[in-house]
């Protein structure tokens, strides 16, 4: 872009925003109405928005990068990871909850789909901490 065009369109918007605000200045509540519009436009459009966040969604079905993935999943399954805190003024209690937790998960009878519970973050804070340097 030229530098002429470039300092055009600079001022063309400096004279926008410009107007923009005496206009806020002077009415307000006009500006406050046409923002709310615009808000409730956007935000009916974003709730019809469908969001595909799976990488297959993103590969081409011919691929052989997705054929691959396909093949994994099928021997090996996916996975996902679940965060459990516990937060309550009673350290004693949450790590009460913390074991009761554990104990459940690990009766439950389809255990073979848990692969790993970390219950107890001492292990991994000695370790992070003794290896820092």
């Amino acid at each position: 872009m030229k530098t002429g065009v470039r300092a055009q369109l600079a001022g063309v918007i400096r004279t926008g925003v410009s107007a923009l605000v005496d206009l806020g200045g002077r009415r307000p509540w006009l500006v406050l109405v046409c923002a709310l519009a615009l808000l409730a436009g956007a935000w009916s459009y974003a709730m019809r928005l469908d969001v595909r966040s799976d990488i297959r969604e993103m590969l081409p079905r011919d691929s052989a990068g997705f054929q691959s993935f396909e093949r994994r999943l099928e021997r090996i399954g996916g996975r996902a990871t679940l965060v459990v805190l516990a937060e309550s003024p009673d350290r004693a209690a949450n790590e009460r909850f913390i074991d009761e937790l554990r104990a459940a998960l690990e009766r439950m009878p389809d255990r073979h789909l848990i692969a790993f519970i970390e219950s107890d973050a001492k292990d991994a804070r000695a370790y992070f901490e003794s290896h820092k340097w």
